[in-house]
């Protein structure tokens, strides 16, 4: 199901995946501008000083995305964490019978 990334609101927390210039950190959204030239921008600020101004929803969804949202975060890193718990689990069990 794909998520409508017009709905974020201020005070909500994302995390900035970086790029070559740019660090990744934890921003919190400060604004939300229904732009009538060029539609909705998110303004975010970074904990680590970083400032992101005219973000629009697209910047949030699809491969290579660099902002995500906090519960998005958090679900990707469990899942991540339960397949590693997992295979590490088969691979000690495989060397214990092999």
């Amino acid at each position: 199901m794909k998520r409508d990334y017009t709905t974020l609101q201020v005070g909500e927390r994302i995390f900035y995946t970086g790029d070559i210039a740019n660090i990744e950190e934890w921003c919190t959204i400060t604004d939300r501008d229904d732009n009538p030239r060029w539609g909705l921008l998110y303004a975010l600020q970074g904990d680590d000083g970083g400032e992101y101004p005219g973000i629009p929803p697209s910047n949030f969804d699809g491969p290579g995305r660099r902002f995500v949202p906090k519960a998005e975060y958090d679900a990707d890193r469990a899942e991540k964490i339960a397949r590693m718990r997992a295979c590490v689990a088969a691979t000690a069990s495989a060397n214990r019978t092999g």
